[in-house]
């Protein structure tokens, strides 16, 4: 009920003082298994992803969050689970494949951690892993700022099989995830 309720409140403030416009919802599966991947430059980009689309989204949020009683009170009651950044966070990585597996859209920000002057980084290649074991379709969203709030949601890709080995692959799909975000932030300048 509170996630629904804090969309509706995020949504009609991005459209009435940001002037947001949302390009590609239709990209996002309407069920089944995603992980929404996203450009990360401010703090409110969870917010302003998940509410983008009309899907609930449980995002992975760095650990330190959740140790702030009231915040991470509230994460926990929008759906957001803790991860140790920084290291291979097994119970961050089962309570995503439990989401997937469940049907669940699962928010990430691919790099890692938050860009601080807007240039994207590289992403690391939990996402490709994610997605593979998931069988999840990965969205790619740009989220940009300039005289207005803009969102592009891309089609989705799938993690490839076969072929070279797991770590190629993974890191193969990880960048491909980031270009395609990058693709999007161009467009939208």
């Amino acid at each position: 009920m509170l996630y629904w309720f804090a969309r509706a409140v995020i949504r009609l403030v991005a459209a009435v003082i940001l002037r947001w416009r949302v390009e590609g919802r239709k990209n996002v599966p309407a069920t089944g298994p995603v992980l929404l991947a996203i450009n990360h430059t401010s703090a409110v980009d969870p917010f302003l992803g998940g509410s983008a689309i009309d899907r609930r989204v449980h995002f992975m949020a760095k650990e330190e969050l959740f140790r702030l009683p009231l915040v991470g009170s509230l994460l926990r009651q929008l759906g957001a689970f803790p991860v140790r950044r920084g290291e291979s966070d097994r119970r961050a990585i089962r309570q995503a494949l439990a989401l997937l597996e469940a049907g669940e859209v699962v928010g990430i920000f691919p790099e890692g951690t938050r860009s601080r002057d807007g240039r994207l980084q590289q992403a690391q290649t939990g996402i490709a892993f994610l997605a593979k074991r998931g069988r999840a379709a990965v969205v790619p969203m740009a989220i940009t700022r300039g005289r207005s709030l803009r969102i592009l949601i891309g089609e989705p890709l799938y993690a490839p099989s076969g072929g070279e080995s797991a770590h190629e692959q993974y890191r193969r799909f990880a960048d491909e995830v980031m270009q395609r975000i990058n693709e999007l932030m161009i467009r939208a300048s």
